[in-house]
């Protein structure tokens, strides 16, 4: 079965936003004091980012691995800063939440994408 590239970013996305979405959810009922604000700023900001990332993605690839890891970095300084300004976090915790949510979401995908392909 062939996949149209709409229907892969889709079910990319979905894949980042059940993973992301649950991780933040998990860390904010035991860090956060709202944590569904927490959760709903992580399925906001991974939405924007991730589709951006998914369309401009040519232009890392471009550099093979280093490209991908330099961009999964740009994601998470990205996502960080977010969670600096919008969950008012200090110090390194905003970026090194915003490592592991990513972390989890890109070994999800990679499993993902075993099984799909």
């Amino acid at each position: 079965m062939t996949y149209s590239e709409g229907i892969f970013h889709l079910i990319a996305l979905l894949c980042t936003l059940l993973v992301e979405g649950a991780g933040m959810a998990l860390w904010a009922s035991f860090a956060y004091s709202r944590p569904w604000y927490a959760t709903g700023c992580a399925l906001v900001v991974n939405l924007i980012v991730h589709t951006l990332f998914w369309y401009s993605q040519s232009n890392f690839a471009a550099e093979g691995s280093w490209g991908l890891y330099r961009a999964e970095l740009l994601v998470v300084l990205l996502e960080g800063m977010v969670y600096f300004r919008f969950l008012s976090l200090r110090g390194i915790t905003p970026w090194l939440l915003s490592f592991c949510l990513n972390l989890a979401s890109f070994l999800a995908g990679l499993l993902l994408w075993q099984i799909i392909l």
